[in-house]
């Protein structure tokens, strides 16, 4: 620990300063001074204390996510392998109509058939060699064991478990890579192309989707009557191949068939039609993750440690809460408490994963919690601070992240501890650490806390005076894009918590 600044500072600079400390929850103690006696003056100190930090495996979450990405690639850095993908439910609206079922074209029994069915995946960002060989396999999810939008599923989940079996069942296979080989050039290559993995169903699905639809058109109501009744949906699961992971934007299923109609002249013709179903925000999408990490990525002697997405690797920091509020600074007010965690500088250009854009840290035993229920950081239990790689004229960047103040959750965890161990304002620093300690034992995750890459969701507004944009963080989620970086820290205590104290002097 090290003290780098000690004032005393008058009346007045004390209030102010008090002021903007105390601002915030009113339920965690000594954040501000409320009255002070004109007699009396603050002495204000700073200090620096080592926070321990290691590398942990991040554990299966709750799949809550709009992103999707489909393939393998390898960690040309660490050699960690990350396989993704996922399965998708499709949004019916409820004005969905067919022609009425004496046009379609039908077989000799007089029922009506489909010309063809293709499930396609639309995607632009993608991440590895785009020549790369992949393989997909679909297969349709049962109805009866489809997707619940009340049921919490996790990104490790089995996803055979909800396929349909038996005769019937539609399963299909196509090998492809990221850039469309099949396709000419001079029409690939344009930012105006969007590429599409397309994805052949059989003739017998297809017909199957038509036949239902005139035997029970309540099925096609609305997007939970689909799901439960005519199709649950699709797995698409990466099946073979390594190299490059594209990311689903929106997924469609396409169903063609032909119907008799009439020209503006009154002559008979034949129509083709197309009903497309599509797998967007709207329905529930369920990623699915698996990684194989290295053990020399959880070596606990590294001076450093991993944050890595989707849900690989994170970062446990250690609080040192006895060391910031124990003792002489037990009774002193906590202005503020800044966190920095500075990336590695890395010695190649070799190519590397993108470094996460914003971390979450939020207490250890609220992970699972958060990202169920959550979703939002609060200021006190949970915080988020963006990658800064950029400088301006007035600031150089802290290649880190960045915590300004996590002051109220230091307060928070001391309180949190009073509480549960039955501490009294009366008690000796000797008496309040017997308490502790056996509380301690029963809480042994009280002082962690995790540092996990996410991404935020924004809503956008104007500002009616100023006409500025206003980006207004409404939503924190699991990052399922592909990222890593490495954290400046280790069991050596090479982060360190910076801590601004104020304290009455009669």
């Amino acid at each position: 620990m090290q003290v780098t600044t000690f004032l005393y500072a008058s009346l007045l600079s004390a209030a102010l300063g008090s002021l903007v400390a105390s601002c915030g929850d009113e339920t965690v103690s000594n954040l501000g001074i409320d009255v002070m006696p004109r007699q009396d003056s603050v002495s204000t100190a700073q200090l620096r204390f080592p926070v321990s930090t290691r590398t942990v495996r991040t554990p299966s979450s709750v799949a809550r996510s709009n992103s999707s990405w489909l393939g393998s690639v390898i960690d040309p850095e660490t050699g960690a392998r990350t396989t993704n993908d996922f399965v998708a439910q499709f949004y019916v609206p409820e004005t969905f109509r067919l022609p009425s079922r004496e046009k379609m074209i039908a077989d000799t029994d007089g029922l009506p058939v489909a010309d063809s069915c293709f499930l396609n995946i639309y995607h632009d960002t993608y991440y590895g060699d785009s020549l790369a060989a992949q393989k997909v396999t679909v297969w349709e999810v049962d109805t009866a064991r489809t997707l619940d939008e009340k049921v919490d599923y996790t990104t490790q989940i089995d996803a055979k478990k909800l396929l349909l079996t038996g005769a019937g069942a539609e399963q299909q296979t196509v090998n492809y890579s990221v850039f469309d080989q099949t396709r000419p050039q001079s029409i690939v290559q344009g930012n105006a192309y969007y590429r599409r993995l397309a994805i052949p169903l059989s003739k017998d699905f297809a017909t199957r989707i038509l036949r239902h639809y005139y035997a029970h058109p309540e099925h096609f109501a609305n997007s939970y009557q689909f799901a439960h009744h005519v199709c649950g949906g699709f797995y698409f699961q990466h099946s073979g191949g390594i190299g490059a992971m594209l990311k689903s934007d929106f997924v469609t299923l396409d169903l063609h068939f032909r119907y008799r109609s009439k020209t503006a002249a009154g002559a008979d013709t034949l129509v083709n039609g197309n009903q497309r179903f599509t797998a967007t925000d709207e329905i529930i999408q369920l990623p699915r993750v698996e990684n194989a990490l290295p053990e020399a990525m959880l070596n606990t002697t590294l001076p450093y440690t991993y944050v890595k997405s989707p849900l690989a690797l994170h970062t446990e920091a250690t609080l040192p809460i006895d060391d910031v509020v124990g003792g002489t600074h037990y009774n002193d007010t906590i202005n503020s408490a800044s966190l920095n965690l500075r990336t590695v500088l890395e010695e190649t250009d070799e190519k590397r994963l993108p470094k996460p854009q914003m971390l979450l840290l939020v207490r250890a035993n609220d992970v699972d919690r958060f990202f169920a229920k959550v979703q939002m950081v609060d200021g006190v239990t949970s915080y988020v601070a963006t990658y800064d790689k950029i400088s301006t004229t007035t600031q150089k960047a802290t290649y880190g992240y960045k915590y300004d103040n996590i002051g109220r959750l230091i307060a928070y965890i001391r309180d949190e501890r009073d509480r549960g161990a039955g501490v009294k304002a009366t008690d000796s620093e000797t008496e309040r650490k017997t308490k502790w300690e056996a509380w301690e034992q029963a809480n042994p995750n009280w002082n962690k806390v995790v540092l996990l890459p996410v991404v935020g969701e924004y809503t956008t507004t104007t500002d009616y005076r100023s006409q500025r944009t206003v980006r207004t963080l409404v939503r924190v989620l699991n990052a399922f894009d592909l990222s890593s970086a490495r954290l400046e820290g280790g069991s050596a205590g090479n982060v360190e918590l910076s801590v601004v104290y104020s304290r009455f002097k009669k």
